[in-house]
């Protein structure tokens, strides 16, 4: 599976950074992106691409110490709140993150 993140973030980067910590089997592979037209994480596995909140829910799946959040993510109605969630998290990456290697004011989405 391929991770392809927002290379410009850096509160992007500290979540890569933690992501790897917890692939202990190391199923997953990470690429930064400079694109500005990536406004959230995805999750490439097999063909499909997952974004957003489902990437997350599928990385629940493969790294074990998200392993306890799988009953949460996958309850009816969670991928409502959790995409709602994870787009107000998204939108404010840049002022999240600290620092950033964006040299633009177009990074400042919000």
């Amino acid at each position: 599976m391929k991770i392809i993140y927002d290379g410009q973030c850096g509160f992007c980067q500290r979540s890569v950074a933690r992501l790897k910590a917890m692939d202990w089997f190391r199923r997953l592979t990470f690429e930064p992106s400079y694109d500005r037209g990536l406004t959230e994480i995805q999750l490439i596995d097999g063909g499909k691409v997952y974004g957003g909140f489902d990437a997350f829910r599928r990385m629940c799946l493969v790294l074990p110490p998200l392993y306890p959040l799988i009953i949460f993510v996958y309850l009816p109605g969670s991928r409502i709140i959790g995409q709602k969630v994870y787009r107000f998290i998204a939108n404010r990456r840049y002022s999240l993150g600290g620092k950033h290697t964006c040299s633009s004011d177009q990074c400042h989405k919000e």
